[in-house]
């Protein structure tokens, strides 16, 4: 059966953005949105589809707030959620 690989990391640069790869198992080639909501307030932050990229489906984020946030990538064959940490630059 399908699902999705999900690559993020764990730890970004906020005035970077965030990349995002995900990939539907099984061979088949589903459309993948993604979405950014910041954990502690639950306002989405971005949302978007991403583009096939050889293996992988992959989005860019424009330069977010300082934060954690909720990812969830969505696709025909399922859903995955991930927490990511949007590091400011040092003072």
């Amino acid at each position: 059966y399908g699902g999705l690989s999900l690559d993020l990391p764990d730890l970004f640069d906020s005035t970077e953005g965030l990349r995002i790869a995900a990939r539907p198992t099984g061979g088949r080639s589903d459309a993948l949105t993604a979405s950014l909501t910041d954990a502690d307030t639950g306002i989405e932050a971005w949302s978007g589809s991403l583009a096939e990229d050889v293996d992988w489906h992959v989005a860019q984020t424009p330069p977010l707030d300082p934060a954690i946030y909720r990812v969830e990538v969505n696709g025909r064959g399922g859903s995955l959620t991930d927490l990511v940490w949007a590091a400011g630059p040092t003072q």
